[in-house]
C-alpha cells in the first residue's frame, strides 16, 4: 500500500513495462484522459 500510494479502492494506477509507477494517481480507464495520457507516452 505504501508502495504505491493507495489510500483507498478502487485506486488506478499506471505502471510501465518494468513495473515502475508513471501516475500513482491515474484517472479511470474509462476517462477520456486516459487514453490521452497513455496515446503521449507512447508518442516518446
Amino acid at each position: 500500500m505504501d508502495d504505491y500510494e493507495i489510500t483507498g479502492i478502487p485506486r488506478f494506477i499506471l505502471l510501465d513495462k518494468e513495473g515502475k509507477i508513471i501516475s500513482a494517481k491515474a484517472t479511470a480507464p474509462s476517462d477520456p484522459k486516459t487514453e490521452e495520457t497513455i496515446a503521449a507516452l507512447l508518442a516518446k
